[in-house]
């Protein structure tokens, strides 16, 4: 079962990954960009990389080596349940036009280079190998043809799992996912790693996995409070979540009731009867057994 996120937070999960971590994992040698308008309606990048060292990209894992004959690459990424159907694709790639247009033509820079798409999705996209060549140039880095622009896919689930590839890597899907997961839990610190937990879309048992790791058990006051503050800001974020975590305290509530005023009563309650009210997740039901134990000579009476 996939815990689903909103396609917008994914989107600016992605994408501020792409801010916070080309930098350092590049060792300076590339950085990311937020792309000006382009003067066209819904025609915005995801994103710029800026090349600024190409001799250390060369010493990093594929596809950052396939930059460095780059000065900027326009980056595209499509998150778990985005389209990567072929209007997708031409999408993309009228981005990527348009940008090489806009660099033409301003007048404030002299340029005549080439523009480079990277493409970052979790696979390849089977609407694309029906329609292009592609050919394989590293894990999980396919180059794109024929293109009028160097354009290169980059399969996610297929990566290796290197710290400067992180950025990529959180476009993974299933279970590549998962073992990206478990991998980039010891490498990167806790506010990053809860994102990461509200925004991807992951199993239920990558959650626990993340959860258990994150918040461990501890009886150290700082740590506690720590967390609480966290939890608050998750809270706050969300009207729903406030809601249920209301209602659960109170079925709580209701369960210890209804226990006490069994016991004040000489009620004995059984294993059977122990968890059909732990079971119980109606707070009406629950109160109408705490009015029926008032008055019942039986436990069945009162659960009744």
């Amino acid at each position: 079962m996939l815990t689903v996120r909103a396609m917008g937070s994914l989107d600016q999960f992605a994408k501020d990954t792409f801010d916070l971590e080309t930098p350092a994992v590049t060792r300076g040698a590339a950085a990311w960009q937020v792309p000006p308008e382009l003067g066209m309606s819904e025609v915005r990048l995801d994103g710029l990389i800026l090349v600024q060292k190409p001799a250390v990209l060369a010493t990093l894992a594929p596809p950052w080596p396939l930059a460095q004959r780059a000065d900027e690459v326009c980056i595209e990424v499509k998150m778990p349940g985005d389209h990567l159907d072929r209007a997708a694709v031409e999408r993309a790639a009228l981005r990527c036009q348009a940008r090489l247009v806009h660099r033409l033509e301003d007048t404030t820079t002299r340029w005549d280079g080439e523009q480079h798409l990277w493409m970052v999705a979790p696979r390849v996209s089977s609407s694309l190998a029906k329609r292009r060549t592609l050919k394989r140039l590293a894990p999980g880095c396919y180059r794109v043809g024929p293109s009028s622009f160097p354009f290169l896919w980059i399969a996610a689930n297929e990566l290796p799992l290197v710290d400067e590839l992180v950025p990529f890597l959180v476009a993974r899907t299933g279970r590549a996912l998962e073992a990206f997961v478990r991998w980039v839990k010891t490498r990167r610190p806790l506010p990053w790693l809860l994102r990461m937990l509200d925004c991807l879309p992951m199993s239920e048992a990558a959650l626990d996995d993340l959860r258990l790791y994150t918040i461990p058990k501890t009886d150290d006051p700082r740590l506690i409070a720590q967390r609480a503050k966290v939890a608050k800001w998750f809270v706050d974020a969300s009207p729903e979540a406030r809601e249920e975590l209301v209602r659960e305290g109170r079925v709580a509530d209701a369960r210890s009731n209804l226990r006490d005023i069994l016991s004040v009563r000489w009620l004995a309650l059984s294993a059977d009867d122990e968890a059909r009210i732990d079971a119980s997740k109606d707070l009406d039901t629950l109160r109408r057994w705490m009015k029926q134990a008032v008055v019942a000579a039986t436990v069945a009476e009162a659960l009744r």
